[in-house]
């Protein structure tokens, strides 16, 4: 849950381990179980106010035709993304049962355009597989010429934990 215990730019955390003495609800990111979140908890419980609730958030990603069928997608296919963490993509796709058997990746917030397009299209069609993206991804590749069948990754995310107050 600290992932190392470094700042930006040398680690992922924004704040000092201490800040969470300032929490109402802290939430780990990838505590899916019971067992995930107890252990994130102990790691970080001597910052942890008493009265701190705190929850575990789990992933999971389903497909969805770019097209609007209902047909079932393909469980081998090529991955698109131009995300911060592309390796986790990869992760929830084969949490979902997917085999990622190439990936085309760009810089996050990457501007998708028509070559970029082309190049998924002959990639695609050379390995005969339909595509999957991100949801954040369809929205700038949808109307660039891709001709490739496309799936689209909804990620629904869930909550675990403490029950929050209402």
């Amino acid at each position: 849950p600290l992932d190392g215990g470094h700042l930006l730019p040398a680690g992922r955390l924004r704040e000092k381990p201490d800040a969470l003495r300032r929490a109402d609800v802290v939430v780990f990111n990838g505590a899916d179980t019971r067992a995930a979140l107890d252990a994130a908890r102990d790691r970080v419980a001597h910052w942890l106010r008493a009265d701190a609730i705190v929850a575990g958030m789990a992933r999971r990603v389903t497909l969805v035709a770019a097209d609007g069928s209902s047909s079932a997608a393909p469980r081998r296919l090529l991955a698109v993304s131009a995300i911060a963490r592309p390796a986790a993509f990869e992760q929830s796709l084969a949490a979902a049962g997917i085999e990622v058997a190439g990936h085309v990746i760009r810089r996050d917030h990457h501007r998708y355009d028509a070559e970029d397009a082309r190049a998924i299209d002959q990639l695609a069609s050379r390995e005969g597989l339909d595509v999957v993206t991100t949801e954040k991804d369809w929205v700038k590749l949808r109307g660039r010429g891709l001709s490739s069948r496309v799936w689209v990754a909804r990620l629904e995310v869930s909550l675990h934990g403490d029950p929050l107050p209402v």
